[in-house]
């Protein structure tokens, strides 16, 4: 049962990524996805590193003022900024 629900999960956003890709090149912009199998900030660290990135651009979590204060940024987005070895942009929701 679970491993239907991963390929179910991973056709919707497989379909989800396309539609957004076939949007951004439509505006002359290169664009490429990847669905990865690892928990979401180590994977993008992972991959950052792999694929030899400058530059991690991401937004943070919209948890509103309270939680913003006393959480800070949201988990993966801290996660990859204490551990990307290139830089990292968090963009505020």
């Amino acid at each position: 049962m679970i491993k239907v629900l991963e390929n179910d999960s991973r056709k919707l956003f497989t379909k989800v990524l396309n539609e957004y890709e076939d949007k951004i090149k439509k505006e002359g912009i290169a664009v490429s996805s990847v669905i990865l199998d690892e928990s979401s900030g180590k994977a993008i660290v992972h991959y950052a590193e792999k694929e030899e990135f400058d530059l991690i651009v991401m937004g943070s979590g919209n948890r509103g003022t309270i939680g913003r204060l006393l959480n800070g940024l949201g988990s993966v987005s801290n996660y990859v900024l204490q551990h990307a070895k290139c830089s990292v942009l968090i963009i505020k929701n």
